[in-house]
């Protein structure tokens, strides 16, 4: 059985993707995630984001994708 590709995203690909639904082309993931969302806390990103109950790297993985 293959792994779920939303488990295989790695910081880089995390921030490639966040910076394609913004305009600010910053090389960190906490950047992105204050100029996307604006924070960068782990729990807060998940409470916008919406917490399903799933693990917080499962989430921020979904959320990405959808972008």
């Amino acid at each position: 059985m293959a792994a779920d590709p939303r488990l295989k995203l790695s910081n880089q690909q995390r921030v490639v993707k966040l910076a394609a639904s913004t305009t600010k082309p910053f090389d960190k993931l906490s950047d992105q995630l204050v100029e996307k969302l604006g924070t960068s806390r782990m729990s807060e990103v998940v409470a916008k984001i919406g917490n399903s109950g799933e693990p917080r790297y499962k989430i921020i993985n979904d959320y990405l994708n959808s972008l």
